[in-house]
């Protein structure tokens, strides 16, 4: 066990009646909703979801009958029959929704209700389960988030928060030196209920989707009419603006997806870690983040003053390069479009302030001077 677990089981209540209430007061009847929701909107499921959702509803129905005298596991049980059936049983919907272009606003909307449908009932199960003990009893405090801020289909809807690519990366990890407590940070608590895998492709269903809709609106909109930077800054602010709201929700969705592992800043002296980038789809997810909070400033009227959602935006674009270029060196992944929005931000100069809380000192000036020697090349 780390030293963070072991902290963390210090804090854990015995359980008390407040486990009961809990329990008596836990709406089964919205796992029951969500199950109807589901069947709803997928008329024809794979045979592997169907069998996942009929155990879902068929736990719910037993729940139902003997609450209060239901426990923990078993609510946490149909909670991933759910999730995974659910999540299973939609992606299909979803893959033709985003290769259609998004214009089925309806559709989209039912699927986004019922994911984030999903994301609430786990967080009752959360309040159950700290209630009678399962999990610490108040959350250790998150870090500062942006001012306004599966096994569960992982292989089929491409969200794979791949074993082989977190099994290289903590390889690498330890064999830097770094102490195990540094290498396996302390997860969330949904992760302490449901696995990472679960819990990570919801946050990522949740967020990509959104990051698709608002991506297609922008540039349906003409985005990069103008190569000049404040032109540019402007058409984007105006074809966000319409869709803040959703931006808003997938930077909160995508951000829970980095933090899973490590709530708050975990993972020690890891850089990598510390960042949330555990697999290709983490990086992914940091890379559509960035882009996101971009959005969100030029809607707000791209005001390069170093005010919340412009130091927002500068944190998480350069984090992407600084991951790409730097901390996973030679992984071929692209940071054109990083350095793009870079300039559109301000350019490197507005970058210090930012990196002065990323990183130590002498750091941030060799970023820095690296960051004006690729954008002079």
């Amino acid at each position: 066990m780390s030293q963070n677990s072991a902290d963390a089981s210090a804090t854990v209540a015995a359980p008390t009646s407040a486990a009961s209430s809990a329990a008596a007061a836990l709406d089964l009847s919205t796992l029951g909703a969500l199950l109807t929701s589901t069947d709803a909107l997928v008329a024809a499921p794979d045979d592997a979801s169907k069998k996942r959702l009929a155990r879902a509803k068929m736990l719910q129905n037993v729940l139902s009958a003997k609450q209060p005298d239901i426990t923990v596991d078993n609510v946490v049980t149909a909670t991933s029959e759910f999730l995974n059936g659910m999540m299973e049983a939609t992606f299909p919907l979803e893959s033709e929704l985003v290769d259609a272009g998004c214009a089925d606003t309806a559709q989209l909307r039912a699927l986004l209700d019922l994911l984030d449908g999903g994301a609430a009932w786990v967080g009752d199960v959360v309040a159950l389960a700290r209630a009678a003990g399962r999990l610490p009893t108040a959350a250790p405090a998150p870090a500062a988030a942006p001012a306004t801020e599966s096994s569960a289909s992982s292989s089929s809807a491409g969200v794979a928060a791949g074993s082989a690519d977190a099994a290289a990366l903590f390889a690498e990890a330890c064999a830097s030196g770094a102490p195990l407590e540094e290498v396996v940070p302390a997860a969330g608590a949904e992760v302490e209920l449901l696995g990472a895998d679960l819990w990570e492709a919801l946050c990522w269903r949740r967020g990509a989707l959104r990051y698709y809709i608002v991506a297609s609106r922008v540039k349906q909109a003409g985005e990069a009419a103008d190569p000049d930077d404040a032109a540019a800054v402007a058409a984007a602010g105006a074809a966000a603006a319409p869709h803040a709201a959703e931006a808003e929700a997938a930077v909160g969705a995508l951000l829970a997806l980095l933090r899973a592992r490590c709530e708050g800043d975990g993972g020690g002296g890891n850089r990598l870690l510390r960042y949330g980038i555990f697999s290709t789809t983490h990086l992914l997810a940091l890379a559509y983040v960035g882009e996101l909070a971009y959005w969100r400033w030029a809607a707000g009227g791209g005001a390069a003053d170093g005010g919340p959602a412009h130091a927002d935006a500068l944190k998480y674009v350069h984090r992407y390069q600084h991951v790409v270029d730097v901390l996973m060196a030679g992984c071929e992944w692209s940071t054109a479009r990083s350095v793009e929005l870079l300039r559109h931000l301000g350019g490197v100069a507005k970058l210090r302030p930012v990196l002065a809380r990323e990183l130590p000192e002498a750091e941030a000036d060799a970023e820095l001077e690296r960051l004006r020697e690729k954008a002079g090349s």
